[in-house]
């Protein structure tokens, strides 16, 4: 019995000596976490949600502003890192840039706030948005439903946080957000 159990055990250990452990597959799904790949750990980032508020610029631009309370995330990073964010979806559920925008924050009477200008009346959420404090990133399957988001700028120090665009938080006019600080 114990033979049976040592192979797979020393294949694993040998993998994980050499370098070649696989990413951890986080456990919750539909929530950005980061994955040191240097240490092979997962950080859960703040859950919370993002009160937002729309105002109207000319005839066709919207702004919307999103505020977390507080001044800053009790999760904190160190970039440069050997790291990035880790997101399981559902196999039909696309992928992270259709659920989620990443804010650079401005912090603010202990708020994060971030602003999202968009060109149409209705507020919707596209690659042509233009926003300030959007912070652009990639991403690449891993497997089925396990996604690597990889930032496309130095994460430079401050607050962040990612907003989930698919659907409402538990209040009127806030949706699910996930922040981090960046020391």
């Amino acid at each position: 019995m114990h033979s049976k159990l040592f192979l797979p055990a020393f294949l694993v250990m040998s993998q994980m000596a050499a370098g070649q452990a696989e990413t951890p597959i986080p456990s919750v799904s539909g929530q950005p976490i980061y994955y040191d790949s240097l240490l092979h750990s997962l950080t859960k980032l703040e859950a919370t949600e993002a009160k937002f508020s729309h105002r109207r610029q000319g005839r066709t631009a919207v702004t919307t502003t999103f505020a977390l309370e507080g001044g800053k995330s009790f999760v904190r990073l160190k970039f440069p890192a050997n790291g990035c964010f880790l997101v399981r979806l559902g196999d039909s559920d696309g992928e992270p840039s259709e659920w989620f925008i990443l804010f650079k924050a401005d912090p603010e009477d202990e708020k994060r706030l971030a602003t999202l200008i968009q060109g149409k009346k209705t507020p919707t959420i596209t690659a042509e948005s233009l926003g300030g404090g959007m912070v652009p990133y990639e991403t690449k399957k891993l497997n089925n439903d396990l996604y690597e988001i990889i930032p496309s700028i130095l994460l430079n120090q401050g607050e962040y946080f990612f907003i989930n665009k698919i659907g409402p938080a538990n209040e009127k006019n806030s949706v699910h957000a996930y922040a981090f600080g960046v020391d």
